[in-house]
């Protein structure tokens, strides 16, 4: 009980820190944190891991796991565990299945996993929660399991201010959109209440009548959605250099062309290094 008290702790003063104590109060009850729900578990994936072509949309990583080709360089595209209900990724398709890929050797026999449903991470930070306007995610890394939180009854999940929100009863919500997973032909769909977010709908195969899995993804700080392009784009808040916070080897180049501000993604010239966003330099990493 401990741990959990002084992880909500933590949470509460990460959230503080980045929605603005300023801009913010929780001192009138009006934004609260949620109360940490669920734990997390681990998976393990292929020694060798597939790479994103562009010629398919997802790939198996693992025999529960799939990797999103979401047009990032390599490792930078996220994975996802398959759900309970099919839990066995096929690498032919790479969709999740209830039946295991007897194609790979090391999936034959791998056992269901015993676990409830979980939410698995696309990248570190806070998630609305697809299914309920009542709870969200923190994730502290790619790969792993998020931690759920739930709001308080009366409360809804504020994506931009990363907290609970009180919601009065007689005022209609505006802090929950319905996610749609009708089949288009867009493979990524905007998350309507922020453009930071956006998400895929998995379809089960072998079930056509099955509920689709939503995957939920993030931009990097200071990029949003664009459903024309369906992908993150940076946008550039004045000329300068800023730090791209999916990878720590990488930073923008703001400038203007023909009077517009552009940007050019740059790499620090030693792996190892990352860009400082204070210096505004490469440095030795830590």
């Amino acid at each position: 009980m401990m741990l959990a008290a002084n992880k909500i702790t933590l949470l509460t003063f990460i959230q503080i820190l980045i929605t603005g104590s300023r801009s913010i109060s929780i001192t009138n009850n009006t934004f609260l944190p949620g109360v940490l729900n669920r734990a997390r578990t681990t998976e393990i994936l292929f020694p060798t891991e597939p790479a994103c072509d562009g010629t398919r949309p997802v790939l198996c990583v693992g025999c529960r796991t799939v990797k999103i080709c979401v047009g990032l360089p390599e490792p930078n595209n996220p994975t996802q565990l398959c759900p309970t209900e099919s839990p066995y990724c096929h690498s032919e398709t790479g969709a999740c299945s209830f039946i295991p890929d007897n194609s790979q050797a090391d999936c034959s026999n791998v056992p269901p996993p015993s676990s409830p449903l979980l939410f698995y991470c696309m990248g570190e930070g806070f998630y609305p929660d697809p299914y309920s306007c009542s709870s969200y995610y923190y994730c502290e890394g790619e790969s792993v399991p998020g931690d759920l939180y739930q709001c308080p009854p009366g409360y809804k999940y504020n994506s931009k201010a990363r907290l609970c929100q009180r919601v009065p009863a007689h005022c209609k919500p505006e802090l929950c959109g319905e996610l749609d997973c009708t089949p288009t032909a867009a493979t990524f769909k905007p998350y309507p209440l922020e453009d930071k977010y956006y998400y895929y709908c998995e379809y089960d195969s072998n079930d056509p009548t099955a509920a689709p899995r939503i995957l939920m993804i993030a931009c990097d700080d200071g990029a949003s959605f664009d459903q024309n392009l369906s992908r993150c784009v940076f946008r550039c808040p004045r000329e300068g250099l800023f730090a791209k916070s999916s990878n720590r080897n990488k930073y923008y180049q703001c400038y203007r062309a023909n009077r517009r501000l552009v940007y050019a993604e740059l790499s620090c010239p030693v792996p190892t290094q990352v860009f400082d966003d204070v210096k505004k330099v490469c440095v030795t990493g830590t």
